[in-house]
């Protein structure tokens, strides 16, 4: 059956069919036990109604602990004022003395650390510029060793690259003066083509027909004219005077190396293979280049010599 208690409501059957939205509505209706058996419930009301009473004195205690403070402190204040009421002037003025007497002490004392504080702004500033006089002393330091050491590296690489190149013209005078512009007098004249006699002044002089057939211009003057006119060195970069023959660098060793092949290379050999004077695995072979580096020529300045007939 059911049984009320002041914490719960014992009921087995409450609460059976209904939702959770009312079960919720209802919580104070409905607790969590351990089991249904009415001595086990009453067991825990019991503990709870308990609870409530400690809480009660606990906090009836703490009521009348505010309510003693009070007292003690409306007494406190009734007694000071007591003692202020039997004062007489003689005593209020011994009291205000005493007051301007402390008053003037920590002024005295406040004036001191002002001073105090004063004087050390002062070193503190003092410090400061010291301590920037001594980081503007050292930035300089270091910007002067640092423009000492960078200039001892540069005048190290200006010798180094001083002493190479001088190297590499007594080599070149060495090996030259033991032959080289004999061989070069001796292809310049009676050479065959190559890289070597392609832009070649005295080969052409030697030989005035071949322009003609490389390049279909009567001469070898004409044929530089026509490219300087067609492509200038401002625009693409040309020099007709340049010469590979003339910039052969040798080593200490005396092993000859060949420049780089220039613009104007290209614009001679771009137009021999555009003629069909010769195929691009011939130029190939010429220049000592790949035939895929000799088709990329041909169709970066083959376009360009298309405009030019135009």
């Amino acid at each position: 059956p059911a049984n009320w208690e002041r914490l719960f409501r014992y009921d087995p059957t409450l609460g059976v069919g209904k939702n959770e939205k009312w079960k919720e509505r209802n919580t104070d209706m409905i607790r969590k036990v351990p089991c249904a058996e009415r001595d086990a419930v009453r067991e825990i009301a019991a503990r709870h109604q308990n609870a409530d009473v400690i809480l009660a004195e606990e906090r009836r205690q703490a009521e009348a602990r505010e309510v003693a403070r009070r007292k003690e402190e409306a007494v406190r204040e009734a007694a000071r004022r007591r003692e202020e009421a039997r004062r007489t002037p003689r005593e209020w003025n011994a009291k205000l003395a005493e007051k301007d007497e402390q008053i003037d002490m920590l002024a005295t004392v406040n004036k001191r650390l002002v001073g105090q504080l004063e004087a050390m702004g002062h070193q503190l500033a003092e410090l400061q510029r010291t301590h920037e006089a001594e980081k503007a002393k050292l930035l300089e330091e270091k910007s002067s060793l640092q423009s000492k050491h960078d200039e001892q590296r540069k005048g190290a690489k200006r010798a180094r690259l001083e002493q190479k190149r001088a190297e590499q013209a007594a080599a070149q005078n060495d090996v030259k003066g033991g032959g080289w512009w004999k061989v070069h007098a001796l292809f310049s004249k009676s050479g065959g083509l190559s890289r070597l006699t392609l832009c070649n002044d005295d080969w052409h002089e030697a030989h005035e027909w071949v322009a003609k057939v490389l390049w279909g211009y009567d001469s070898w003057e004409e044929t530089k004219a026509q490219v300087a006119e067609n492509f200038p060195k401002e625009v693409y970069g040309v020099d007709t005077e340049y010469d590979p023959s003339k910039n052969v660098t040798i080593s200490k060793k005396g092993e000859f190396t060949m420049p780089d092949v220039s613009d104007f290379e290209k614009c001679l050999l771009s137009r021999m293979i555009s003629r069909d004077v010769a195929d691009q695995r011939t130029v190939a072979m010429m220049f000592d280049r790949s035939k895929i580096t000799i088709s990329r020529v041909a169709k970066e300045w083959g376009p360009r010599w298309a405009e030019v007939e135009e």
